[in-house]
């Protein structure tokens, strides 16, 4: 009877070990896949600047400010078939959001149709934010050229609004691995809400955050 109940302990100390390592190795696989995510972020940052660069010494004007995109590829970048030029900028060296057609939209269709880029994974639907790239974060997050003065920003965003793509914590992450991990300075600026000034590190790991890339 002695050697039975110790038998049992033993089968009861293999399980529970087990059981220990299955629950460490599912945490340490989300932990490199998530790492993984965020390394493809840094990478894909890095390559849509430096399309965009390529993209200004070939044609003088960063892709979508390009004001004879549609003399050159004709004029309808988007789809929309509208019969009026929607694929040429306006030439003014900021990449807009709001002049006709969105520039930050049709930007993408200038790097493919220049063969700069050769494709894009968009989003499946009809309105222009479908037009730009998934990022490899997840489905739900996007980039976008937005307006600046000195050159391009690359902005990490959910389909919905400039929130909500990231966690604090990967924000932060990635803020510090290339720039200065502070959220409203560097190259890399975090956008979590208009008051917010600093990462809430303490946060649960929730989408909460855009990132944009200067």
């Amino acid at each position: 009877m002695k050697n039975q109940q110790a038998f049992s302990l033993l089968e009861l100390s293999i399980v529970i070990t087990v059981i220990a390592f299955i629950t460490s190795s599912i945490y340490v696989t989300k932990h490199l896949n998530k790492t993984s995510q965020l390394n493809k972020v840094i990478l894909e940052v890095t390559n849509y600047h430096s399309y965009m660069d390529v993209f200004k010494i070939k044609f003088d004007y960063y892709a979508g400010d390009f004001p004879d995109a549609g003399a050159m590829w004709g004029n309808d970048c988007n789809g929309s078939s509208s019969g009026s030029d929607n694929c040429s900028g306006d030439g003014d060296g900021i990449i807009d959001a709001t002049d006709p057609p969105a520039e930050n939209s049709v930007s993408w269709q200038h790097l493919i149709r220049s063969n700069i880029l050769l494709d894009v994974d968009s989003f499946a639907g009809s309105v222009w934010q479908d037009n730009v790239p998934a990022s490899a974060l997840n489905n739900t997050s996007i980039y976008l050229y937005e307006s600046k003065t000195k050159g391009v920003t690359v902005s990490l965003r959910s389909r919905a609004d400039w929130f909500n793509a990231i966690s604090h914590r990967n924000a932060y992450r990635i803020d510090s691995k290339i720039d200065d991990g502070v959220l409203d300075a560097g190259n890399v600026f975090g956008e979590c809400n208009g008051s917010i000034t600093t990462y809430d590190l303490t946060a649960a790991d929730i989408p909460k955050c855009g990132l944009k890339f200067y």
